[in-house]
Parts: C-alpha cells; sequence; structure tokens
C-alpha cells in the first residue's frame, strides 16, 4: 500500500503507520565493502515495535528494537553496524 507520511514538528516528514509486515526501499551507494555505522530516527510512545535492514532479502541485522520515547514526535536515535 502507499507510505503513509506526516509533518515533522520539526519540520520536513516521517513515515508513520508501519504495519507488521510492511517495508520500505531506500537506495544506497556505498563506496566499499566495509563496516558501516547505520543510525535511525525512531519515535514511539511506548515503544516495543521493531525494525531490521535487508539487502534484497538477503538480513544485514537482526531484529532492531524501538524503544519507548514517549511521543510520536519525540524522536531518538539507534545506531547498528552493517557489515
Amino acid at each position: 500500500s502507499d507510505v503513509d507520511i506526516e509533518a515533522c514538528a520539526e519540520g520536513g516528514y516521517n513515515v508513520g503507520w508501519i504495519g507488521a509486515g510492511e517495508w520500505l526501499q531506500y537506495t544506497v551507494a556505498v563506496p566499499a565493502t566495509d563496516t558501516y555505522t547505520v543510525t535511525l530516527r525512531v519515535a514511539s510512545p511506548d515503544g516495543g515495535g521493531s525494525l531490521r535492514l535487508a539487502a534484497g532479502s538477503v538480513p544485514l541485522t537482526s531484529s532492531i528494537a524501538v524503544p519507548r520515547t514517549g511521543g510520536w514526535q519525540a524522536w531518538t536515535d539507534v545506531s547498528v553496524t552493517v557489515s
């Protein structure tokens, strides 16, 4: 289905209302095979959600927990190492 976006309180937009089994696709130009730190900006009033990163069907991470941040516009960064 379509991606659900809304205006972000600090400007720009954020993606929300992601249900189980839904996914987003991004294209990233990686200059060389290496180990990278990926920083994800997340918000959740109650936490409990999770996500993972993949290259096509190949998982790059295990499940990444989305922590409780206190609100849908209360952002925090979650970093993960990808090789």
